[in-house]
């Protein structure tokens, strides 16, 4: 049978070593100023800033909304299923799941286009 044999201390110490000398490494990162990365930095507008914010705002909020709707409709899938098992009632559950995907596939839609309407043009 294997008999496991232990390691050497010097070979852990080594590695341990090696490990340590290159994790400075990759903290050394250059990261850059808000103010390079964000749109319309140079500009003081409040109108600007008030459209950059509710751009950001329908970014995230589109994407939540999306989730939840879609989190609803599975729920409901769920409980459907288990219904038409029980009941052998395969017809509603059909109509379900398919009038489900539709509702999911509009919410995307509209949570895409309220996205790029909302993006502020150049």
């Amino acid at each position: 049978m294997y008999k496991k044999q232990p390691r050497n201390i010097s070979i852990k110490l080594m590695s341990f070593w090696t490990f340590l000398m290159l994790l400075p490494i990759k903290a050394m990162a250059v990261l850059p100023n808000a103010a390079d990365v964000a749109e319309g930095a140079d500009t003081d507008s409040p109108l600007q800033f008030l459209q950059d914010i509710s751009h950001v705002g329908v970014g995230i909020a589109g994407p939540i909304i999306a989730g939840v709707i879609s989190l609803g409709i599975a729920g409901y899938l769920f409980v459907s299923f288990r219904d038409a098992r029980e009941k052998g009632d395969w017809g509603k559950f059909g109509t379900t799941f398919i009038l489900g995907s539709l509702v999911i596939v509009a919410v995307i839609v509209l949570a895409l286009l309220a996205v790029e309407y909302a993006e502020p043009t150049a």
